[in-house]
């Protein structure tokens, strides 16, 4: 793709394996400006243990940033996305601050964040595994936006939450 077009590439993953690409994003000039490496991050290293349980085959939070702090030390372009951002795991706007910085310090050019997905069956998915590894209550949180009142409530808060931090921290 990059060497039979000129298309930009977004690379979005939740694998720290990614550092395998660098080399070859390094090669030309030209693919170091049509790249941008992008980590989807769920929650912050206090959370890995709740986050390994709704994202078994993921890497470690920790290897995930330490795979973007790399990207970005080698000069790579690079963005973040944090979601789904399960309720009960960001108190306040303080606390989504922590997350946005992340991407701050790693130099992303964009920050993409969203609520978990209300439809489907991925939040009683979700609550099971959650319950079934002793997180109950991060599950009892799960399971009351499964509602769509609450779940309006909690991304209406997320938002504004998510923009104050934002501001807060010079972002927008």
């Amino acid at each position: 793709l990059l060497e039979d077009s000129s298309a930009e590439v977004q690379i979005l993953t939740k694998s720290a394996a990614v550092r395998d690409v660098f080399k070859l994003i390094e090669e030309k000039e030209d693919y170091r400006k049509r790249v941008n490496v992008g980590m989807s991050i769920t929650g912050l290293q206090e959370h890995e243990d709740l986050i390994r349980v709704i994202e078994p085959n993921a890497s470690p939070i920790s290897e995930r940033i330490k795979a973007m702090h790399e990207a970005h030390e080698r000069g790579l372009r690079t963005y973040a996305t944090f979601g789904p951002i399960l309720p009960g795991l960001f108190r306040d706007a303080d606390h989504i601050a922590e997350l946005l910085k992340l991407a701050r310090d790693w130099g992303a050019e964009r920050i993409w964040c969203e609520p978990v997905n209300a439809r489907g069956t991925s939040l009683v998915n979700c609550e099971k595994d959650l319950r079934a590894a002793g997180f109950e209550k991060e599950a009892d949180e799960v399971h009351a936006i499964q509602k769509q009142k609450v779940w309006s409530k909690y991304a209406m808060g997320l938002t504004r939450d998510i923009q104050k931090a934002a501001r807060a921290l010079g972002l927008m």
